[in-house]
């Protein structure tokens, strides 16, 4: 039996939730938040289930990055963790790319001055933004993946859970409903949410008052219902291919997972 599992994130595919509220609602799991690979313990035979979760592990959101850091990042890391942990397993969210694109964009938004969407998706390459290769890279180290989408604990959580739940050899915790209802790490989509954020962090900051640091993005977030959120613009080209990627994706997903997921194509979304 696996004794030690690693939580790649993504990023923004909720898996700060998964770190604070589904994963310690697990019977005998012991979870580890950090992306210092060399500093992970080896469960021994007697010891816990390990779940090691960073959305770090698997890229970053900076601006600051550049083009290709990301599917570097991930190789780099999956080599740390071949070497540490051989008989590890892997697990891994991903989200459809707009959707996506967004929620990275706002996260930083929201704390950082002087961004624009379109420099934001410069920071990337086209390999950064195919999860299908990341996808395959991962299984090229790793025999045993659990491949799951944002979108599944959106739209079908009970599922999606009730898989992982098999993949880990773990029963679903008793107050399921109860743990799904909790939102983690919200950010604000519309310009005013945004400044509102960054202000509240930029006085945060300057007074050290950590608890209004904590609840920045949630302030900022209550004002999108009152304002235009603007759309993730993509040039054409890259969008049909992301659009492709996706779909590909989501094929290979429901392969690996042997569940219809068919329903979170991007054209059978749009049509939806």
């Amino acid at each position: 039996m696996t004794k030690i599992f690693f939580h790649l994130g993504m990023h923004k595919t909720a898996t700060t939730w998964f770190q604070h509220q589904f994963f310690p609602s697990l019977d005998g799991v012991e979870v580890l938040h950090t992306r210092h690979i060399d500093k992970v313990p080896i469960p021994g035979p007697d010891a816990p289930m390990l779940i090691v979760s960073h959305a770090g592990l698997s890229g970053k959101l900076s601006m600051k990055k550049s083009p290709g850091t990301n599917s570097q990042w991930l190789a780099r890391n999956l080599t740390l963790i071949q070497d540490a942990a051989p008989n590890s397993a892997i697990l891994i969210g991903f989200r459809q790319h707009r959707s996506w694109l967004e929620a990275a964009y706002c996260n930083k938004a929201k704390k950082t001055w002087g961004m624009s969407r379109p420099a934001y998706l410069e920071t990337f390459s086209p390999e950064d933004l195919s999860w299908c290769k990341a996808l395959r890279t991962i299984e090229g180290s790793f025999k045993s993946v659990f491949p799951f989408l944002y979108e599944e604990l959106v739209r079908t959580p009970h599922s999606l859970i009730a898989d992982l739940c098999g993949f880990l050899g773990k029963a679903p915790p008793a107050d399921l409903d109860q743990v799904l209802k909790v939102r983690r790490n919200p950010s604000p989509r519309s310009s005013a949410g945004q400044f509102l954020s960054r202000s509240l962090y930029a006085v945060s900051a300057a007074s050290r008052r950590n608890l209004l640091k904590q609840r920045c993005g949630r302030f900022g977030a209550a004002l999108d219902r009152f304002f235009h959120v603007p759309p993730f613009d993509l040039p054409a080209d890259l969008d049909q291919k992301l659009t492709q990627d996706w779909n590909d994706l989501v094929r290979l997903v429901a392969e690996r997972r042997g569940r219809d997921l068919s329903p979170l194509s991007l054209h059978a979304t749009e049509r939806n």
